[in-house]
């Protein structure tokens, strides 16, 4: 459960026990820590990755009716609208834990088709 959703912290920096730290390049990553999967979701250079990562999250906390729309624990990645083959295995991600076709096109700034076609693809 996350944290800041859970009233537990109010900013994701608070939070002892968590990724988000080492993830947005703030600490040092522990040995057991593998960040290189989610941080390549926001690019290929660490640093700028990092960044993007905290902007993320921070969007995710400021923008409300992004985290009422929450399914599933997915949210689709800017990348994804990047990368075709991404963004087509985040769309079928999201579409399988119950996001319709139109919330998943609102939140990619595509129409709905665009969406449909994804899925398809994927």
């Amino acid at each position: 459960m996350d944290p800041v959703r859970a009233n537990m912290v109010e900013d994701p920096k608070n939070r002892t026990w968590s990724s988000y730290r080492p993830t947005g390049g703030i600490d040092n990553a522990p040995p057991f820590l593998s960040a290189g999967w989610i941080l390549r979701q926001f690019g290929t250079e660490k640093k700028r990755a990092q960044k993007l990562y905290a902007l993320f999250v921070k969007e995710g906390i400021t923008r409300e009716s992004l985290r009422k729309n929450l399914k599933g624990e997915i949210f689709l990645a800017e990348g994804c609208r990047n990368d075709r083959s991404e963004r087509d295995k985040a769309v079928a991600r999201a579409a399988a834990c119950g996001c319709t076709l139109k919330e998943i096109a609102g939140h990619l700034n595509v129409h709905y088709s665009t969406v449909s076609r994804a899925l398809k693809r994927a």
